[in-house]
């Protein structure tokens, strides 16, 4: 029997073979999509730091107000 991480990590792995394939495949259309996706990958990421730091600051704020 398969087992499932083993099965999804291997998923993944090709999956991210196949969009480096396509970076250097000198497509034009697929520089462009991954260049979307870095895009959108660092624009989550942003909004997550500054969540972090937001909820930081007011988790502090709270727990200092605690006897």
């Amino acid at each position: 029997m398969l087992d499932t991480s083993w099965a999804a990590a291997r998923f993944l792995i090709g999956r991210a073979q196949q969009r480096i394939r396509a970076v250097f495949a000198g497509d034009p259309e697929s520089g462009a999509l991954t260049l979307e996706w870095i895009i959108i990958a660092a624009a989550i990421a942003i909004a997550a730091v500054g969540a972090v730091a937001f909820f930081a600051v007011e988790v502090t704020k709270y727990t200092n107000q605690l006897p």
